[in-house]
């Protein structure tokens, strides 16, 4: 890779610091570093600038200074178009951020040197009908939810399995993501964690109202349908945790593999289940350092 483009969440504290840190490490090398117009403006020394649309038009991979929030917001921008995303973690757990403030300049040397892998991530897209129309389209890395809004009542929902009835569902919410997402809200409502590389869909109940209810996968070749059952209660879309649409009586919302990919960028000396053990902590043991001897 040979041109990186470079954006941040500005409101994430030492965004500055680190994006100085690159622009200062890109001088002595032959790659060329492009910041966003407005990271660049943030900076004190001059740095080259584009707007971030036109960006992605010059840059082989995207640095994203953030968190995994940040790295949601951004794919979903960029779409169809997306770039290779490297992310920064400015953040706190940092699972798809996974490169940490210390170990920027090294994954930039893998960079320059080609030691690394490109990872394709699976993307959920989500079709919203009402009166058998399709009225919106959403897109997420992440996982598509169907929630109540502001009220405290549970909510009403029939799934189907392409056209073969599974289950209605009384519950808070249901979680639809993908194997990306397995380790984010699905996991914290009793989700499975699935390997990235898988090409599935997971069912995820929210607080579901009967104990036989249990989290459901199935194929990417297949498609998940929920119809909404409730009335007169505010129901949310929910992507990514970001974005929301306003969901009717009987509309339908249809889940299904969506036609183009998200691509992470990891260091070889990284994999899914070494961040596993390093984020959530697998398989660590409390060791006191006292010893109990006199």
């Amino acid at each position: 890779m040979k041109k990186l483009g470079v954006i941040a969440n500005q409101t994430k504290k030492g965004f500055d610091i680190v994006a100085c840190r690159i622009a200062e490490w890109s001088k002595e090398r032959d790659m060329e570093i492009i910041f966003s117009d407005k990271l660049a403006l943030c900076l004190n020394i001059p740095v080259p600038s584009l707007p971030f649309h036109q960006l992605l038009k010059e840059i082989d991979a995207l640095i994203v200074l953030g968190g995994d929030g940040t790295i949601l917001s951004i794919i979903n921008d960029m779409g169809d178009k997306c770039k290779p995303v490297l992310g920064v973690n400015l953040g706190h757990l940092g699972f798809l951020a996974e490169i940490s403030v210390e170990r920027v300049c090294q994954a930039l040397e893998c960079l320059r040197r080609g030691d690394f892998e490109l990872k394709s991530r699976m993307m959920l897209h989500a079709k919203v009908y009402r009166n058998s129309k399709c009225v919106k389209q959403l897109f997420a890395l992440n996982e598509v939810t169907v929630i109540k809004g502001d009220f405290a009542r549970i909510i009403e929902l029939e799934m189907f399995v392409n056209d073969d009835f599974v289950s209605d569902y009384t519950a808070d919410g249901l979680i639809i993501a993908t194997p990306t997402g397995s380790t984010g809200y699905s996991l914290s409502a009793g989700g499975p964690v699935v390997a990235p590389h898988m090409g599935a869909l997971i069912a995820t109940q929210i607080c579901a109202h009967t104990l036989a209810v249990r989290p459901l996968i199935i194929s990417d070749k297949e498609t998940f349908r929920v119809r909404v059952r409730s009335e007169n209660i505010k129901i949310i879309l929910t992507v990514d945790g970001r974005w929301e649409y306003d969901l009717a009586h009987n509309d339908e919302v249809v889940f299904l593999r969506a036609y183009y990919d998200a691509t992470l960028i990891h260091l070889k000396d990284s994999t899914f289940y070494s961040v596993l053990r390093e984020k959530f902590k697998w398989g660590a043991r409390e060791i006191n350092q006292k010893s109990e001897l006199i």
